[in-house]
This record gives C-alpha cells, sequence and structure tokens, in this order.
C-alpha cells in the first residue's frame, strides 16, 4: 500500500485537481466490512486527498464515485453496500456524487475474469454527467442519483420522497418496476408503484393492508428496476437502490422477476463464466409462449397447449452447469412466509380448462399442492369466457401430492422450494390458449398450523386414498388442531 502511494499518488500533489473519479472495488463486501465501516474509510480518503491536493482547511476535494454492478455476493451484502454509496453522499452532498450502475449493460471479458462490466462509456459517461453537476454547475438538479430524504406510511401505502428528482421522476417503461413494501412481518412482496409528485412516489400491494416500509432495486440480480430523474433532455440519473427501513433487512426482498410475466428473459450474473439472460419461464406440451398479451398490469405470459390432455407452465428458478442444477443465485425460495398467493388467469379458448394444482416441489419426487382459498381443492375451473380471474391459494392447507383425502401441512414445508410448476388439464384436447400475469404473495407473521387431517370420503379415488382415509381417521384424535 506505500508503495503503490509513493508511485502513483503523491507525486500528483504538485496539481490542483478539480475534482476525481472513485470507480468502486469488490474486495471490501468479500472481507466483510461493514458498511459504516467503509464509509468512514471514505471519509478519511477525501479529506487526505483534499490536504494533499492543497485544499485549504474545511474545504473538500470533489469526489464522483459509482455504485456497485450486479454480482453475487451472498445475501444482501451488494444491496447494504449501495445504499450506504447513498447515505454517504448524503453527508456530503455539495461534494460528493453518487451514479449507480445497475442499468448499464452488463456484458463480461470472461476470459479475463472480470466482474466489472466490459462497456465502460456509459458508466464514463454517467461520471462526467455528475461531474458537469458537481462541480461546474451545469446540471447541479440532477447530478447525483436520487435516494430518499422523506418516508410516510398512511393510508395503506408508503409515500417515498426523493432528492435530485430534477424535472420530475419518471419510468423508463410502461409501467413502474423493482418495487416492494413489507408490514410489521418484516416480509416483503412484490408492490405497485406511480408517480404522484414531481419528487414522489407511492407504493403499494393488495396484499398488504397496513405496509410499513419499502424498498427499490433491492436486489442482487436487478434487471427491472426503472425509475429515474429527468432534465430538460430526458432521462437523467437512475434512482439509487434503497430501503426505508433497515430493521427489515434480515429478510430482505429477494428477485422474483417472473412474477411479473413481462419479460421472457432476465439478466442473471452467475460467476465469470455463466453469464447472461435466462428464461423467466417454460412449458411443457405447449406450441407458443410469448409476453406479448396485455396483463393485468403490463404484459401477460400467453401459452397455447399442444392439444395434450395435461399441460404444465413453471417459472425458472435453476440453471444447468457441469451437468448439475444449480438455483440462481438470487432466486427466492422460502415460500413459507406467505399466507396467501395468487394469480389472475385468462382463458381466450373455446373450452374450458381445469387448474388441477400448483404444486410446489421440495424435492424432485416431492411436492405440495396449496389448496384453493376457501375450499378443500387444489384446483379450478378456468371458463372460456375470455375475462380475467384471480386464483388465489391458502398455504396454510398443504396437501402432499395433492392428495385431499388425508393430512394437510405446515407451510413451513416451503422454506426450501424447488420448483413450482402450474398444472391444466384440457379434458376436450382442443387447444387450450391461457394468459397468466400478477403473481402475489401475502406475508404471515403467524407460525403455521401442525398437522391436520381431513377424511373426506368423498375426495377418494383409490385404494391407497381409502387407506390414508381411514387412518387419518383414526388418528384424527390425536392430532395437532
Amino acid at each position: 500500500m506505500t508503495v503503490n502511494y509513493n508511485k502513483k499518488i503523491a507525486p500528483l500533489r504538485v496539481f490542483r485537481p478539480s475534482g476525481m473519479i472513485w470507480y468502486q472495488g469488490e474486495t471490501d463486501i468479500f472481507c466483510s466490512v461493514p458498511p459504516e465501516l467503509y464509509a468512514r474509510a471514505f471519509d478519511s480518503m477525501q479529506r487526505q486527498c483534499s490536504a494533499l491536493f492543497g485544499y485549504a482547511e474545511g474545504e473538500r476535494l470533489p469526489i464522483v464515485y459509482t455504485q456497485l454492478v450486479s454480482f453475487d455476493y451472498g445475501k444482501s451484502a451488494l444491496q447494504q453496500m449501495n445504499a450506504q454509496y447513498a447515505a454517504m453522499q448524503a453527508e456530503q452532498p455539495n461534494t460528493r456524487a453518487v451514479t449507480p450502475i445497475y442499468d448499464v449493460p452488463m456484458s463480461y471479458d470472461h476470459a479475463a475474469g472480470a466482474i466489472h462490466p466490459s462497456p465502460k462509456q456509459p458508466v464514463g459517461e454517467r461520471m462526467a454527467y455528475a461531474a458537469q453537476g458537481l462541480v461546474y454547475g451545469k446540471n447541479s438538479a440532477t447530478c447525483s442519483a436520487p435516494y430518499p430524504t422523506r418516508v410516510e406510511a398512511r393510508d395503506g401505502s408508503v409515500y417515498v420522497t426523493l432528492s435530485y428528482a430534477g424535472n420530475g421522476l419518471a419510468a423508463k417503461g410502461a409501467r413502474l418496476a423493482g418495487f416492494s413494501v413489507t408490514d410489521a412481518s418484516g416480509v416483503y412482496v412484490p408492490a405497485e408503484a406511480e408517480i404522484v409528485g414531481r419528487d414522489t412516489v407511492r407504493v403499494y400491494s393488495p396484499a398488504v393492508a397496513a405496509p410499513t416500509a419499502a424498498c427499490y432495486a433491492f436486489a442482487q440480480m436487478n434487471a427491472i428496476a426503472n425509475l429515474y430523474a429527468t432534465d430538460d433532455d430526458g432521462f437523467a440519473m437512475p434512482v439509487s437502490p434503497f430501503i426505508t427501513d433497515a430493521e427489515h433487512l434480515t429478510q430482505a426482498w429477494q428477485s422474483r422477476d417472473w412474477a411479473e410475466c413481462d419479460q421472457a428473459a432476465v439478466w442473471q450474473l452467475i460467476n465469470d463464466t455463466y453469464t447472461g439472460y435466462y428464461d423467466t419461464w417454460q412449458a411443457e406440451h405447449t406450441k407458443l409462449i410469448s409476453f406479448a398479451a396485455v396483463g393485468v398490469s403490463g404484459n401477460a405470459l400467453h401459452m397455447e397447449s399442444d392439444g395434450a390432455a395435461q399441460f404444465t407452465a413453471q417459472p425458472v428458478m435453476r440453471y444447468e452447469k457441469d451437468g448439475k442444477m444449480r438455483f440462481f443465485p438470487d432466486a427466492d425460495r422460502d415460500y413459507s412466509r406467505y399466507s396467501k398467493m395468487s394469480f389472475s388467469v385468462r382463458n381466450t379458448g373455446s373450452t374450458d380448462i381445469r387448474l388441477d394444482a400448483v404444486r410446489f416441489y421440495t424435492s424432485d419426487l416431492c411436492w405440495f399442492a396449496p389448496a384453493v382459498d376457501g375450499t378443500d381443492d387444489t384446483g379450478c375451473v378456468i371458463p372460456a369466457d375470455g375475462a380475467w380471474h384471480t386464483v388465489t391459494l391458502d398455504a396454510d392447507t398443504l396437501f402432499r401430492r395433492g392428495s385431499v383425502c388425508g393430512a394437510t401441512y405446515s407451510r413451513a414445508k416451503l422454506s426450501e422450494v424447488k420448483a413450482i410448476r402450474l398444472c391444466f388439464a384440457d379434458p376436450e384436447k382442443k387447444g387450450a390458449q391461457i394468459d397468466l400475469d400478477a403473481f402475489r404473495f401475502t406475508p404471515s407473521a403467524q407460525a403455521g398450523h401442525g398437522v391436520r387431517f381431513i377424511p373426506r370420503f368423498s375426495a377418494v379415488r383409490n385404494v391407497w386414498d381409502w387407506f390414508c382415509a381411514i387412518g387419518m381417521l383414526l388418528l384424527k384424535p390425536f392430532s395437532a388442531r
């Protein structure tokens, strides 16, 4: 360190630069350096550089610095560091500007083993834009990434007021994306958002009646966040990733891009070799799958079966590496935190179809299916009326392998889900056409129930079900209620 300083920094002391740019390194994350300690080190560096380059006592050398780009750092390290970088700028707004880079083209030089994006021009252009505002006064209203300055939870929503909004906030796309909310449970769920003022966003979810906190772009593999400040030329700086209440970091939102049914593929940075765009959904016994349909919120997933009696659709949570299936670093696998799950479905075909079950696989062979809310059935009929219908599932009533005659299990069984599969039946084999959209999850602060028994003889379908039903009836007095 001393040699590097004496050779590369000290000789520059005869100059008085107007400012400097600082492209972040990632070693501090891997060394488990607390974000607040990094902030102290950064402040010390700025003060020492200011003294070295002849700035007067109390003056500071302006610094333009970046946040970190998506990479698998584990848990919520990346999110916390990027939020910390915004907080560091707020401590010295007159001498610091921070530039997000989560939205730059993420191509990598795999041969070099680099974890930084290969195209540096977008990063340099954004730093130059920040310097023009921070040092030269050309766009001071948008020279740094917007971050929350005021948060208010009221009327079933979280209102977030942001700095550096310039001419006003705007979405780069048809609708805002990348937001989530939580209530007292601390469990984040996808949220809707709308711009309600020049610098204010309203964040809400029908699944959370009394939200207390919100977060934005708070994921390792952030590919959908699209809120920007604007200036006279259009889009300026993207909004910084943020979380309004750090107390909920232990259950911070994990990426679930497939739930929006908006795009065919999203960016996944697995490591230096397995990087690129991966499908969000896959289907079996279908001749067409697209994302061009107009949904209840943005686009929708459109499927046409190949005439088989059964067809399925499932979100992609894993990828193949070295002949083995591995999970995406940012995949959300813990569904035990949700008491309800819902999605919108539309049947645009000529005949009714049936949703047999939504299967949550805990292993390659074992799966649990929630009951349709208010019933003891894992499925329901989707009428061929061309209208959107909402299917709500009760995660507190799980049937093992779909058997609705016997035991139901606690949603704790869904703490490590390997795959999710929607199973449909087309009895007339006429080629079903359905649209899917807006998968939503309702958090639960309560522990799931223990094993319950539902000996429904009307649901018996075979000898095994008869055996289970009689056994469950005999054991029912001893079961956990």
